[in-house]
């Protein structure tokens, strides 16, 4: 007996076993009988092939399709031996401290390959004059983030840079984190000193807003009331009380509006005072957060 293992069009395996009736499936039920008869299995395996996803190889022939194909390979193994060597050409010129140059290789050669780690590692190398000058690198992704930045360089390239420029990442990182750490204690300083006479700004303001608020409405309410008054009697006693309390009113609500934009300004800047970028200290804090996270990330990976 022999045994036969083929694929249906869904890849499911099929097992066939050879008998004296002939070739019969055993993948059902039926399987566990056979197995217990005697003679020896032989098992096939039957190569998978790649769906041909290109619609060029559409209505071929079976020997042009095989030119194509072998021209495709051809066209890949020649676009693989550009970038290998484009790279080569570009390290050399590395070492040599050539980084204008070498830029441009790696440029043309991270085109030639889908992941090109080795030619993203080295251009981001020649940019940066191998890192002594990281903040390069750094400030082209502080604002977009990590997520763009392996986006665009790729897992692979930040892991290799961060093995093989650790230590001058590290000592870049250090001064940042020293700078922060100055800075914060200016900003802290700045917040507190600001922090009294803010809030006793919004206090002022806000007993300014609520006498004139409280004059305003006291004055239309009587207004109103005395003008309401004229159509009551046949005289003009209330004309003279209700057009003064229409001027009272004019004026009150002028004022009233003065007082609640300098409350809401104070309230604005009091609330300003608790953000960083609020001064230029602050904004550098922020700025040098963002590089941080930069560093951080290449330094863990």
């Amino acid at each position: 007996m022999e045994e036969r293992l083929i694929d249906e069009e869904y890849g499911r395996g099929v097992k066939l076993k050879k008998t004296k009736d002939g070739y019969v499936d055993v993948t059902d039920a039926a399987l566990d009988e056979l197995e217990e008869a005697e003679g020896e299995e032989i098992s096939f395996e039957f190569p998978v092939f790649e769906e041909e996803d290109d619609e060029e190889l559409a209505g071929l022939s079976p020997e042009a399709a095989m030119e194509l194909r072998q021209k495709k390979a051809e066209m890949a193994r020649e676009k693989r031996e550009e970038y290998e060597r484009l790279c080569a050409e570009g390290n050399k010129l590395l070492e040599t401290g050539s980084f204008k140059a070498a830029e441009l290789k790696f440029e043309r050669a991270i085109g030639l390959d889908e992941k090109a780690t080795e030619a993203t590692v080295g251009y981001w190398r020649s940019k940066t004059a191998d890192f002594d000058e990281a903040e390069v690198l750094v400030e082209e992704y502080a604002d977009e983030g990590t997520e763009n930045m392996e986006f665009d360089l790729g897992y692979e390239a930040i892991t290799e840079i961060g093995k093989q420029f650790r230590e001058k990442l590290q000592v870049k990182y250090d001064k940042i984190c020293e700078e922060e750490e100055s800075l914060m204690e200016v900003v802290t300083a700045g917040q507190e000193r600001r922090k009294d006479t803010l809030k006793k700004r919004v206090i002022k303001t806000s007993v300014a807003f609520a006498v004139s608020c409280a004059l305003s409405v006291t004055a239309l309410v009587f207004a109103i009331y005395y003008g309401l008054m004229n159509f009551t009697v046949s005289d003009d006693r209330y004309i003279v009380t209700t057009i003064v309390l229409v001027a009272v009113f004019i004026v009150t609500f002028v004022a009233f509006g003065i007082c609640t934009n300098k409350f809401v300004n104070a309230c604005r800047i009091k609330r300003a005072n608790g953000r960083l970028s609020s001064t230029e200290e602050g904004a550098r804090v922020e700025e040098l957060r963002n590089y941080k996270e930069i560093y951080e990330y290449f330094l863990q990976n």
